[in-house]
């Protein structure tokens, strides 16, 4: 399989920008805390097929390796990734490649992987080995990149068979929803904040804010928590050894030339061209110790992981004096912020959470911004009611903002009704605002394929604003519509005649995207019916579950 790769390669190191398929995150909420990796014995089912810690490990490197490629940079703790999401939707997919019969050759596999580096890089060759070595390491290896390409391009298989519905679109249908997505209104908005109504609320006692309190418990409760004892191997510790290596690259100035021309001046506007160059070499510096500092983490691992049992607490703490490591303890932290203090990845909360008495080493080191961490689990949390007297001052605020809240949303109720009236009895807007000491805000033509409206924006979502608007006819109002601010009340004014012209020009490219979308449409159904089916025995479905359960049902709290 490598020597296939070898034979084609035509590659350049650079920052890749992703070409392939980014993971279609439809199925599951993407507001979901999933987090990272079960525990080995939790993994769950694939279509009554168990999922094996190889394979879970394999794809989640997969999943990082998809973000890597699409952005160019690894996920960080600033990054929006949900790596426990990612990696379950990719074994998901990779189940279905041998459903669908789906084979990819070796040939294939390697000449997408050229293709790739090839786009990015301009062409010039350079060894696998060092692509692997200055892109991939220490998040990923040769033998995962081949794997990622060949299901990426599996997965183009799999989509095109599956979308195959949504070609089957006809002039007239398209033409219909063009029409239907650009006529634009003109509309009116009055908007109603709860910011503007604090001055209403009432003093409460403290008996009002005690009753507030106990029938709000859950807001006030601190999540699961866990404390990990922690070993850190910071690059600056391996300046010294990273510069050796560095002093080993002949070429090294031809490469951050290469790379400085690749990123572009718009990279780096702030700088003058050599000192653009400088900080690509510093930047390699650091990251050639970062890699540093992760070999030395791994052999520490490799040395606990390679007993006969399972290490215990114990064994890491005396493995890492025998070493003469430090080793350190974290406050308390969540699984979605992560220990305070401390620079490090996306994966180490995640990590730390499934940690077990029965497993409590994680299976790698974490890879932060300017260190490596080597964890094992020193003490698990439960959920904790925070006491009245901690969170006073906070409920104070939350109960001014609730009831500010609540003012507004009956000022602007009592208008609509006012509104409504005054319209069908002859009344215009303008006159019934007037009379009411009101202020209307004028807001440009918008369609509803417009993307941007300040006007809006300031106080709403402006999807929720033209929900609202485009439900009613001109010379109406909306009722009130309650948002967690306040709300808002619409009047559409008129409809602006569309261009016959701009409709015959840009009807083409519509009717291409249209097609595109009902792909999508189709391959979205797809996923929900078949994921619903094949994930349903494993711990991130059984989250959504409790997620999206009513309250009263015991499967979430209300």
């Amino acid at each position: 399989m490598f020597g296939t790769i070898r034979k084609h390669q035509t590659w350049l190191w650079v920052v890749i920008i992703g070409v392939m398929i980014v993971s279609l995150v439809i199925f599951f909420n993407p507001a979901s805390d999933g987090g990272g990796r079960p525990s080995a014995g939790q993994l769950g089912n694939i279509d009554g097929e168990r999922i094996s810690r190889p394979e879970y490990a394999n794809a989640e490197r997969e999943a990082m390796l998809a973000y890597f490629m699409s952005t160019g940079e690894w996920p960080s703790g600033r990054s929006n990734f949900d790596l426990q999401r990612e990696t379950y939707i990719r074994l998901f997919f990779i189940k279905k490649f041998k459903d669908y019969n789906i084979y990819v050759s070796d040939e294939a596999v390697a000449q997408a992987a050229n293709n790739i580096l090839s786009r990015a890089g301009g062409g010039r060759p350079v060894p696998l080995e060092e692509f692997v070595k200055r892109a991939l390491m220490p998040h990923a290896t040769e033998q995962d990149f081949a794997r990622y390409v060949r299901h990426e391009l599996a997965l183009q298989q799999l989509l095109s068979i599956v979308g195959l519905p949504g070609d089957l679109v006809t002039p007239q249908e398209a033409r219909a929803l063009f029409t239907r997505e650009n006529q634009q209104i003109v509309s009116h908005a009055l908007f109603y904040s709860g910011t503007n109504y604090q001055t209403s609320v009432a003093a409460a006692t403290p008996e009002v804010l005690t009753e507030f309190y106990t029938n709000r418990l859950h807001l006030y409760e601190l999540p699961e928590r866990v404390q990990v004892h922690y070993v850190t191997f910071s690059a600056s510790n391996f300046l010294a050894q990273a510069d050796t290596e560095l002093f080993g690259i002949t070429n090294l100035n031809e490469v951050i030339e290469q790379e400085y021309q690749q990123r572009g001046t718009n990279a780096f506007p702030d700088l003058a061209p050599e000192q653009a160059r400088q900080k690509l070499r510093e930047e390699r510096r650091h990251d050639q110790a970062l890699l540093a500092a992760y070999r030395t983490a791994e052999r520490f691992m490799d040395d606990l992981l390679s007993r006969e049992r399972t290490p215990n607490v114990e064994d890491f703490l005396t493995a890492a004096r025998t070493n003469n490591f430090v080793v350190q303890q974290t406050a308390p932290f969540d699984q979605e912020n992560g220990p305070d203090g401390l620079d490090v990845g996306p994966n180490f909360a995640p990590t730390a959470f499934r940690l077990t008495e029965e497993e409590p080493l994680a299976d790698r080191p974490m890879v932060g911004e300017n260190a490596v961490f080597v964890i094992a689990l020193a003490k698990r949390l439960p959920v904790e009611t925070q006491s009245y007297d901690t969170v006073k001052d906070r409920v104070a605020d939350d109960y001014r903002r609730t009831k500010a809240v609540e003012n507004a949303r009956r000022a602007g109720s009592e208008f609509s009704r006012v509104l409504q009236e005054g319209l069908k009895a002859g009344k215009t807007f303008s006159e019934l605002v007037s009379q009411a000491n009101l202020r209307s805000v004028a807001v440009e033509p918008l369609s509803i394929a417009s993307t941007n409206a300040p006007q809006v924006e300031a106080h709403v979502p402006l999807p929720q604003y033209k929900q609202a608007a485009f439900m009613i006819e001109p010379g109406t109002a909306t009722e009130f519509v309650p948002t967690m601010d306040g709300g808002f009340i619409v009047f559409v004014e008129k409809l602006v005649p569309l261009d016959e012209s701009r409709i015959l020009a840009d009807l083409p490219e519509y009717t291409e995207r249209f097609r595109r979308a009902r792909r999508r449409e189709a391959i979205d159904a797809w996923l929900q019916a078949e994921a619903s089916k094949s994930l349903r025995e494993t711990p991130l479905m059984q989250q959504q579950q409790q997620q999206q359960a009513p309250a009263g049902t015991g499967a979430a709290r209300s």
